[in-house]
């Protein structure tokens, strides 16, 4: 990991990531909603566009175009979801493998049954020295 830290991010780069997230630490309640709202805007003019070429092409009524236009954005969505997460479902799965792994190792390693022995040693006597009192 450090060594793709290395590689692919150089000190500039990692400066301005540092300087955003502080920016959106300080000002995040402010500047996501600003954010947030120019990019609604964005999304209804290319709509908009969209809307008015099938309306012109196919000659649609502009009930008719907005309607194709949801369908195709819901199937997009739709697909582009299923991908997603499809592909976080499988990092995941290998997540949890490596862990499986390094689990297994940890566990049947010498020291790990070295103290795994002395806390059982320790356990069974104090749950004798209770009983005998």
């Amino acid at each position: 990991m450090q060594t793709y830290l290395k590689q692919h991010i150089n000190k500039k780069t990692l400066l301005g990531w540092v300087v955003v997230f502080f920016v959106l630490l300080l000002f995040g309640d402010s500047l996501l909603p600003i954010i947030g709202h120019l990019f609604h805007v964005l999304i209804e003019v290319a709509e908009s566009a969209i809307e008015h070429l099938l309306e012109a092409v196919f000659g649609l009524s502009p009930r008719q175009a907005q309607m194709v236009l949801f369908y195709s954005w819901l199937l997009i969505t739709i697909y582009l979801t299923w991908q997603l997460l499809r592909k976080a479902y499988f990092a995941v799965l290998d997540l949890y493998a490596a862990a499986m792994t390094r689990w297994q190792a940890w566990v049947e390693s010498p020291k790990m049954v070295a103290w795994f022995r002395g806390m059982m040693m320790l356990s069974v006597f104090s749950a004798s020295v209770y009983l005998f009192t």
